[in-house]
C-alpha cells in the first residue's frame, strides 16, 4: 500500500515524514530512490531499479522534482529527445513541415513514455540521429551560443538589480540619519531659539515638504532613465502620455473642482472598494464626463 505520508522511498520504503531531510533522487524510469539507498545499491556504475527492473546508470541520478514518477519520466525523455530532434522553424521551407515534425517529436515521448513499441521507436531515434548528424551538431552550437546569451543577459540583469538594491538601501539608511538629524535640530531650536514655537515649528513643517519635493523629483528623473536589458540592447522605458481627446462638450471640472464644489456629497463607494484606491471622486469625475461629452455635436 503506497505511504500517504509523504513521498517515500521505492528501495528502504522511508518516508520524508519519518526523515524530512530524506533527499531523493530520480533516473531515467522516474522512480525515486533516496541517497543511502543509491549509495548500497549502485556499487557498480548499473543496477535495476528495485520497482520496474530498468537497468540505470549511477551518474544519471538527478533531484526529484515531481511526485508523480510518468511526469520525471516523461521530463528525462524529452530532454534527451530534443537533443536529438532539435531542428528549428527556419529549417523548414513551409509551416505545416514544422507542425508534422513537432507531432512527430511529441509521437516518439508519447511511445517512450508510455512503453508503446519501444525498440521500434528507439531504433527510429538512432537512424535519425546517424542521419541528420551535422544537422544536430550544428543546430547544437547554435543553442549553446543562444543559451550563453541568454545567460549573460540574466547575469547583467542581476547585478543590474543588486546595485539599485544597494543603492536603495544606502538612500534609506541616509534618509532615517537625516530624520534624526531634523528632530535633533528641532528639538534644540524649541529650546534654545529666541522665536516663538509656532514660528519653529512652521520652518520645520516647510523644510521638511521641500525636502519632500526635491525627492520626489529627483526620483521622476531616476525613473525616466530606468533601461531594461531584453535581447541585449538597453531600451528606454515606456513613458505614459495621457490622451487628449476633444469631448464635443463643454469642459468637465477637474478633481479640484468637484473637491471644492463638493460633486462628492452624494456619492457613495463601498468600504472594500476603497482598498484598491477607487475613490469618490473618481466615480463622480467619470460621470460627469460622460454627461458633458458630445452636448455640442
Amino acid at each position: 500500500m503506497e505511504d500517504t505520508r509523504g513521498n517515500y522511498c521505492l528501495g528502504c520504503k522511508t518516508s520524508s515524514y519519518q526523515n524530512p531531510k530524506l533527499k531523493f533522487l530520480v533516473n531515467a524510469c522516474g522512480h525515486r530512490l533516496c541517497d543511502g539507498c543509491i549509495k548500497a545499491m549502485f556499487v557498480r556504475p548499473t543496477a535495476p531499479c528495485p520497482q520496474c527492473g530498468t537497468i540505470l546508470k549511477r551518474n544519471e541520478f538527478r533531484d526529484h522534482l515531481f511526485d508523480n514518477a510518468d511526469v520525471e519520466k516523461e521530463i528525462d525523455i524529452r530532454k534527451k529527445i530534443l537533443k536529438v530532434y532539435n531542428k528549428q522553424e527556419h529549417d523548414f521551407k513551409f509551416a505545416t513541415d514544422y507542425d508534422d515534425y513537432l507531432e512527430e517529436i511529441e509521437t516518439i515521448i508519447y511511445n517512450l513514455t508510455n512503453g508503446i513499441n519501444v525498440d521500434e521507436t528507439k531504433a527510429k531515434v538512432e537512424r535519425y540521429k546517424k542521419d541528420n548528424q551535422a544537422l544536430i551538431a550544428r543546430n547544437r552550437s547554435k543553442l549553446n551560443v543562444e543559451q550563453e546569451r541568454i545567460t549573460n543577459m540574466v547575469k547583467e540583469q542581476l547585478k543590474e538589480i543588486e546595485i539599485k538594491r544597494e543603492r536603495q538601501l544606502l538612500e534609506e539608511k541616509e534618509e532615517l540619519r537625516k530624520r534624526k538629524s531634523d528632530k535633533e535640530a528641532l528639538l534644540d531650536d524649541l529650546t534654545y531659539a529666541d522665536v516663538s514655537v509656532d514660528k519653529v515649528l512652521a520652518n520645520y513643517k516647510k523644510t521638511q515638504a521641500q525636502q519632500f519635493n526635491k525627492k520626489n523629483v529627483l526620483n521622476m528623473n531616476t525613473n525616466e532613465k530606468v533601461v531594461f536589458i531584453t535581447t541585449g540592447n538597453k531600451e528606454e522605458i515606456y513613458t505614459y502620455i495621457p490622451i487628449k481627446e476633444d469631448n464635443v462638450g463643454p469642459k468637465a471640472p477637474s478633481i479640484g473642482d468637484i473637491l471644492r464644489d463638493k460633486y462628492v456629497k452624494n456619492v457613495h463607494v463601498a468600504e472594500e472598494l476603497k482598498g484598491g484606491g477607487f475613490l469618490p471622486t473618481i466615480a463622480c469625475s467619470r460621470a460627469i464626463q460622460e454627461a458633458f461629452s458630445c452636448l455640442l455635436d
